[in-house]
């Protein structure tokens, strides 16, 4: 008996021992994410400075041309750029695998553990497809910011997976890092891809953005201003202005109609004077007989007549479009203004906003030879 009872005493002290353990470990459990791990805070240390690195790189180049002066080729420097960028990139995406070997991982039951890998893949896969196919798109030079040594986009691109999201490559390059994190039960992973779509939203989304658009409408001021000093190069290459008698003379001379210098010569007839001439005076008065001939020169003075007019709209369009280049560029910086007085709250603006300030009838001169600029944002 006193056996018995001696066992019996020995199994309640176990199971008070084992009750005591069991009550210690659940009320001070382990930390699932530790934030204050080395490993951790380096990984988003790498994660903020990528994106941040690039659009300081960029925006240098866009003021300086740093890059294009260094390696003396804006197509070489936007390659220096990109290979800075995938460097960076993978030093991240390193610090990323480091930190999630040195946080603690989730026990799950099988049934959970088969489901939260599939949704792994699926975000690796989406992931996947959505950066592969934005960078197909975009190319070297769109995916690794072009734009700012000048190596624009020619049109907007609208189809898959431009079509579907509006920055497909950072919600792609997202879900990657979200798949690495389910896949190995890593709640600080989660923490970390979080923190990585967060990165992108505010540095890419607040500052790339608005910038790009900035670009993008400074191009096109540079496009329209090149349109119209083409033109009018070409316009007032062709045209001769015709004032004095002399000028008349030599005017005549290209018409083929040398027989009839003496009579506008003797009646002192200057540009002014040639302007107000009709077939009756070119009849009666200059004594210009053939009526083929005084057509012609009825025509001739007529297209004269445009010639000066179109010389006129193309002063006047001039001072136009810089007036108007003034007002563009006012706007635009007010726009800038806006994005960095509202801070995190821009993160909704984008390209459109700034593109609708800049109303149509800024960047396109109606009066000048009825060319349309094309604007054109990436």
């Amino acid at each position: 008996g006193i056996n018995a009872e001696y066992g019996i005493l020995i199994l309640n002290m176990d199971f008070f021992a084992s009750s005591s353990e069991w009550f210690e470990v659940s009320s001070v459990p382990d930390p699932m994410v530790d934030f204050f791990q080395p490993s951790f805070i380096k990984a988003m240390l790498f994660i903020l400075g990528s994106p941040v690195g690039w659009n300081i790189l960029g925006r240098l180049e866009y003021y300086t041309r740093c890059f294009t002066k260094l390696f003396r080729s804006k197509f070489v420097g936007c390659y220096f750029m990109a290979a800075y960028i995938f460097t960076f990139s993978a030093f991240r995406n390193y610090s990323f695998y480091l930190a999630l070997l040195d946080q603690p991982t989730l026990t799950l039951s099988p049934y959970l553990a088969l489901f939260v890998r599939f949704l792994s893949v699926l975000c690796y896969v989406w992931g996947g497809i959505l950066v592969v196919s934005a960078s197909w798109a975009l190319g070297i030079v769109g995916t690794y910011n072009g734009d700012y040594f000048g190596l624009l986009m020619e049109e907007r691109l609208t189809h898959f997976p431009f079509n579907k999201l509006r920055n497909p490559m950072y919600v792609g390059s997202s879900l990657l890092f979200l798949a690495q994190a389910l896949w190995k039960f890593s709640p600080a992973g989660v923490v970390l891809s979080a923190w990585v779509y967060l990165v992108y939203k505010t540095c890419c989304v607040l500052f790339e953005e608005p910038f790009t658009g900035y670009i993008y409408s400074q191009a096109a001021l540079e496009s329209e201003n090149e349109r119209l000093l083409r033109e009018a190069q070409i316009e007032m290459k062709a045209y001769t202005p015709i004032t004095t008698v002399e000028d008349v003379l030599a005017w005549l001379e290209k018409l083929g109609m040398e027989k009839y210098k003496k009579n506008f010569e003797e009646n002192r007839i200057t540009g002014v004077y040639l302007n107000r001439l009709d077939m009756k005076l070119l009849k009666e008065d200059l004594k210009i007989e053939p009526l083929g001939d005084r057509f012609l020169l009825h025509d001739a003075i007529i297209e004269k007549k445009k010639s000066e007019e179109k010389m006129k709209m193309w002063r006047l369009n001039l001072n136009k479009w810089i007036s108007e280049r003034k007002a563009i560029e006012k706007t635009v910086a007010k726009v800038m203004d806006e994005v960095v007085k509202q801070g995190v709250n821009s993160a909704k603006l984008n390209v459109e906003r700034i593109v609708k300030s800049i109303t149509k009838d800024q960047i396109r001169n109606k009066s000048a030879v009825g060319a349309k600029a094309k604007t054109k944002a990436g």
